[in-house]
Order: structure tokens, then C-alpha cells, then sequence
């Protein structure tokens, strides 16, 4: 089986960013993060499909309750 690489983790921008621009920058990282648990959970049930939205809102919950 072919090992997988974790989502690319992106450094905060160096430079100040209007509130706009860093709020959606920390989206993008959630949703990357919400992302990579999801397809997560796919491949652990053995790439079933028919999952999606379960799968999306299990992962998002999770990473909700760990913060």
C-alpha cells in the first residue's frame, strides 16, 4: 500500500495581514485539516463510498472538540 503524505502545512504569512486575509488563511487551514481526517476515515472503513458527508462532519466535529 502506498504510503500517503499529510496535507501540506502552510507557515503563517510573515507580513501583517488585514483581519479578512488571516481569517480566511486560518479556513483554508481547518478545512485542509478537516480534510485529510475525513479521507482518513474513508480509507479506515476500506474506501467505501456513500460516506462523504458523515465522514466530513465526524472529522469536523473531531477537530472541534480537540481545540
Amino acid at each position: 500500500m502506498k504510503s500517503r503524505q499529510s496535507p501540506q502545512q502552510f507557515d503563517p504569512p510573515t507580513q501583517p495581514l488585514s483581519l479578512h486575509l488571516h481569517w480566511e488563511w486560518e479556513m483554508q487551514q481547518e478545512h485542509l485539516a478537516i480534510a485529510h481526517r475525513a479521507y482518513g476515515l474513508f480509507e479506515a472503513r476500506g474506501c467505501e463510498h456513500g460516506h462523504d458527508w458523515k465522514d466530513w462532519l465526524r472529522a469536523e466535529s473531531e477537530l472541534h472538540l480537540n481545540e
